[in-house]
């Protein structure tokens, strides 16, 4: 009488909705995790790539129509806990050791500010020299033509062997660092 039928018991198909809802149940606290991973991964990469950004228009000897010298002394970068940066052209002269007289004044050399994701934010701003770290406010990286030559400073001015820049978000932590060589690496946060 029913030899010819086809489709799902209720068994079969209780079974596999308890296969779904267990898998659901794993895979989506875990989706969000990944989601702020991520999200701290391409802050520090936008990070990496602006700091870039900044060597290669030094370069270049780029005009800077924004800033309000037409064309800069370099260009840097400036970061402060928050969750913006400034991407500037430095409009001061350099002095004859390769200081800078003026810190960064942000209205005046300011080409654009970057704006990190939502719920993001710079965490923490570790400067070293000789040897020693110590947390500071502001980090200010300025590049140099022609080579370009790197001058790391702090809020007071103070000169840095280098700078990190750390940046957080839930559980997740990754750091940017850069040296007066040049160099500009990510890593993750100790």
């Amino acid at each position: 009488m029913f030899e010819n039928q086809k489709g799902l018991t209720l068994v079969e198909l209780l079974v596999v909705t308890g296969i779904i809802m267990i898998l659901s149940a794993v895979t989506i606290p875990n989706w969000n995790e990944g989601g702020e991973r991520l999200k701290v991964m391409r802050a520090t990469y936008q990070v990496h790539q602006d700091i870039r950004r900044a060597q290669e228009l030094t370069l270049a000897s780029a005009e800077c129509n924004e800033c309000s010298c037409q064309l800069p002394h370099g260009y840097g970068i400036h970061f402060e806990k928050d969750d913006t940066y400034d991407l500037f052209g430095e409009c001061n002269e350099y002095q004859e050791d390769g200081g800078l007289e003026d810190p960064y004044e942000a209205p005046l050399e300011q080409k654009v500010q970057i704006h990190l994701e939502e719920g993001l934010e710079i965490e923490e701003i570790i400067g070293r020299t000789n040897g020693s770290s110590y947390a500071i406010e502001e980090l200010t990286v300025n590049y140099r033509p022609p080579d370009p030559k790197v001058l790391i400073r702090d809020e007071n001015g103070n000169e840095l062997q280098e700078g990190i820049i750390r940046l957080e978000g839930g559980q997740f932590c990754r750091q940017v660092r850069t040296n007066k060589v040049g160099l500009v690496e990510i890593s993750e946060c100790p």
